[in-house]
This record gives structure tokens, C-alpha cells and sequence, in this order.
């Protein structure tokens, strides 16, 4: 498959990593089963097969899950990723049933296969990801290095992703993110998907406006914009470096004029909507997001978080499961903003002017799109999960909102096909006389029965999303079906 995708370098490693994970997995399958000596439920007297655990489950686990790991690793198409993401998985759970079904294996056998293929999985993936950036695997792969030869007052420093060249100069600050392995397994872990301040165009566009949004809060706090703004995102060959402004001052301690400084910023940050683990006062390293500038003020270099939480932010955890914003990572609870913004409304353009508070909305709406394609790009099953899971359970809402759709269900289906009648009579395709006849026979009583009915299933296909959807479709009808006998 990976040569298949031009991907030679991959599929070497796919092969050492294979190779050399199947030999130990083998192995030890083998290992455990002369430990626990477990005969099969039904074995004949020759049989010297153990059972546990379930090598048929483990291989299937591993295979499959590695497999999936590439197709989303690699951003397959959407139209061929998701069927066959869907039909690995069907084979990794069905596996285990038809093994027990087959009288192959006991049920702890089984389990055992999926929590060792399980763990095991996670070992390979650790293992190809380590080897796909291991130098000694590419002469063509040099390290990088944002040193100018020609800035002899330059610095570096780095973070536990990235980069940075500070130079005073030009009044820049070059960020270039080099995620160590831990992290970048973490996020993949998170949201099956490369970590996104290296190559996702998106993320970074997304940050730039973050940080217009956060200047604009930290303005209307304190009278001035205290957020380090972005210059520019160069793409260095498909490697992006992030150009923010170089703020001259001195690095800050963790004292208690810097924590309540970041306490009263993320406060804001967190009604507002915006994430707040880079200047919350509970992160240890909060304090170093901060530089004091010459004029005493305290202002954020930093936004951008490395590594993925699944701790959800105070206040926004009904909002993020709704959204699916599952496990935390820059995420912007965007319904949380727009209401911040209405009810803030007169006091935002008293302290930005109007022109502050457009610009405020104008970033806003930028970066709702700009998260949109950002997550797009991720396949992110966690918070998929997590979206899905809230709506399961969240049956008052649904009815709620079901109830106040299906009470106007049959006016709704009434002004749809008027329209549509007038659409036909403007554009020529109906005389007035058929206009007019069309409107009167869908104004009869026998034609409202039936146009209830017709609404309520339009209604229940926008709310309810396959295959939910069309089983509350059929219950309808057969429920009126029922009743009519």
C-alpha cells in the first residue's frame, strides 16, 4: 500500500517494524500459552494448541489497527478512508465473537487477545513513528537549525516543541516546531492525525487570529494589547515557520503578581471561549508565556499549546462534548464567544471603539472557519465519540427540540410546496388557473393528513442523523399505521 502511495522510505520501515513485531508478538503469544497451559473448549486429544490468548484476535488487532493507523496517519480521501476505517473495525470486533461462536476459544481467551493486541498495537505505532523521523534511517535528512551567521545578537530558545530565533534586529521571533516523539504520539493518540504546528496550514492560520482575538480581550482588560501578534507564516518547504514579534523585556518568576495576573487573563480567556492552558495559573510553565516589558507590563509570547489534555476546560465541558472537542487541544468554544460578544457588546466598544469591536468580530469569524478545516483535516474518533455520546444521552434537548419541530411539521411542508408552486408559476411552468388549483387541493383536509406526516419525516431527517433517523421514521408510520387498524 505504502508503494503504492510512492512512499518507499515508509514502506522499508513498515517492513522492519512488521517484521520485527510479528516475531516478537508471535512469540509471545507462544510464551503465554505453555504458561497458562489453557486447552480449548472443545479440543481433541492431539490437539496441542493452548488457547490463551486468542492469536487470531491479536493478529487481527494489530493488523487491522496498524493498517487504520496508516490510512489516517496518511490523510487517505475521506470517500475511502471512512469505509475502510468502518470495515476494519467491523473485522477487529467480529473476530473475537466468532472465535468464541466457533467453540475456538473461552471468552477470557478473546479478551485477552484484544488487550494484548490492543497494547501491542500501541507499541508499533510508537516504534514506526520513532523510525519514520530516525536520522540514521536518511542521509537526505539534516538537522535543521535557525541560527544566523549574520545576527550576531540572536538567541535560541527552545520549548517543548519548538524552536525559536530571537532576533532583536529585525524584531522577530522565528518559531519552528520540532516535535519530540512523545509529543507527537500523544496528539496522534488524540486525534489520529500528524501534530498540526508542523504542516497543517490551517492550525497556523487559525493561530494568527487566536491571537488577534486574545490581543483584542487583553486591550479591553487592560487598556493595551498584550498578546505578541503574529508577522507572518512562512512555508519553508512544506515546513512552516512561525513569525510572531519580538518583545524586548525579562523573563518572570512564578511569583504571586504573575499568578494572579494569569488568573485574572484566563478568567476572561475562559468566559470568552478562548483556551487557557498557556496562561493558566494551575500550569507550572504558564509563567513562561510571559515577558515583562520595559514598561513594567506582562504580555504573552506564547498561545500555542504541544500537548493534547483530556481535561476539559472549567466551564465549557457541556459545550466541548456537544462540539466534540475531545481531548483538548486549542480548541475555542465558539457559541461561548458569540454570547461573550452579545452581552458584552456596549462595554467591548467602549473600551476597542467600533472599529475595534468590528475587528474583533471580523477575527472571530475567521477563526471559527479556520478551526473548522483544521479539525476537517484531523480524523479526531475521540471527539466524534464524545459528540455522539452527549446526543445519545441527551434525550430532554432532543425531545425538546423534536416536539417544537414536529408541532410546526405540517405548516413547514405546507409553505415549502407553496413556494414551490409560486417558483413554477414565476418562472412559466404553471398557469395561474394550475396555480391556483394546486394551492386549493393542497389546502384539503385529506391532503393535511398526509402533510403532516410528510413534515414530520423531513423534520426527523434533519434532526436525527442516519441510521437513527430512518428508525424513528419507520416507528412514526408504523406507530399511525397501528393506530389506524
Amino acid at each position: 500500500m505504502l508503494l503504492l502511495m510512492g512512499k518507499t522510505r515508509e514502506a522499508l520501515i513498515f517492513g522492519i517494524v512488521g517484521v520485527t513485531i510479528a516475531s516478537v508478538a508471535i512469540l509471545g503469544d507462544y510464551t503465554l500459552g505453555q504458561i497458562v497451559t489453557r486447552g480449548r473448549p472443545f479440543s481433541s486429544p492431539g490437539d496441542t494448541f493452548a488457547a490463551f490468548p486468542s492469536g487470531h484476535v491479536f493478529g487481527t488487532t494489530v493488523f487491522f489497527g496498524f493498517v487504520a493507523f496508516l490510512a489516517a496517519h496518511y490523510r487517505w480521501n475521506k470517500k475511502l478512508m471512512i469505509p475502510t476505517l468502518t470495515l476494519l473495525a467491523l473485522g477487529v470486533l467480529l473476530v473475537g465473537p466468532a472465535r468464541i461462536y466457533e467453540q475456538a476459544h473461552w471468552p477470557t481467551d478473546v479478551a485477552a487477545g484484544y488487550l494484548l493486541g490492543g497494547l501491542w498495537l500501541l507499541v508499533a505505532i510508537a516504534v514506526y513513528m520513532y523510525l519514520h523521523d530516525a536520522k540514521w534511517l536518511s542521509s537526505l535528512q539534516k538537522t535543521e537549525t535557525l541560527l544566523d551567521e549574520d545576527c550576531p545578537s540572536c538567541l535560541t530558545e527552545r520549548s517543548i516543541a519548538s524552536l525559536v530565533l530571537l532576533n532583536p534586529e529585525k524584531g522577530t521571533a522565528t518559531k519552528v516546531y520540532q516535535p519530540p516523539f512523545l509529543v507527537r504520539v500523544i496528539y496522534w493518540l488524540a486525534f489520529q492525525a500528524r501534530f498540526p504546528y508542523v504542516a497543517n496550514q490551517f492550525a497556523f492560520k487559525a493561530a494568527i487570529y487566536r491571537r488577534k482575538v486574545a490581543g483584542k480581550l487583553t486591550q479591553h482588560m487592560f487598556g493595551k494589547d498584550l498578546v505578541a501578534g503574529v508577522l507572518s507564516v512562512n512555508d519553508n518547504g512544506g515546513k512552516y515557520e512561525f513569525v510572531t514579534e519580538f518583545i524586548p523585556g525579562e523573563k518572570v518568576e512564578n511569583d504571586t503578581e504573575v499568578r494572579e495576573y494569569l488568573a485574572q487573563v484566563s478568567e476572561t480567556f475562559s468566559q470568552a471561549g478562548l483556551s487557557v492552558w498557556q496562561i493558566n495559573p494551575h500550569n507550572p510553565h504558564a509563567h513562561t508565556n510571559l515577558i515583562r516589558t520595559p514598561q513594567g507590563d506582562l504580555k504573552i509570547i506564547d498561545l500555542e499549546s504541544a500537548l493534547a489534555t483530556p481535561f476539559l476546560p472549567k466551564g465549557q465541558r457541556r459545550s466541548a462534548m456537544k462540539a466534540g472537542n475531545f481531548p483538548v487541544f486549542d480548541d475555542i468554544d465558539f457559541p461561548r464567544m458569540r454570547a461573550f460578544l452579545a452581552d458584552n457588546a456596549a462595554s467591548l466598544e467602549a473600551s476597542l471603539g467600533p472599529k475595534g469591536l468590528a475587528e474583533l468580530e471580523h477575527s472571530v469569524g475567521h477563526l471559527q472557519e479556520l478551526i473548522h478545516s483544521w479539525k476537517a483535516s484531523d480524523l479526531r474518533l475521540w471527539g466524534r465519540l464524545a459528540k455522539w455520546t452527549y446526543r445519545f444521552f441527551n434525550w430532554k434537548a432532543t425531545y425538546t427540540t423534536s416536539k417544537a419541530a414536529v408541532s410546526g411539521a405540517d405548516a413547514a411542508t405546507q409553505s415549502f410546496f407553496n413556494a414551490g408552486i409560486e417558483r413554477w408559476d414565476r418562472e412559466g411552468r404553471l398557469e395561474t388557473a394550475e396555480s391556483d388549483a394546486l394551492k386549493g387541493y393542497l389546502s384539503s383536509r385529506e391532503v393535511n393528513v398526509a402533510m403532516r406526516h410528510l413534515g414530520v419525516h423531513l423534520v426527523m431527517s434533519a434532526i436525527f442523523r442516519f441510521p437513527i433517523g430512518s428508525a424513528i421514521r419507520f416507528l412514526w408510520t408504523l406507530s399511525f399505521w397501528l393506530n389506524s387498524k
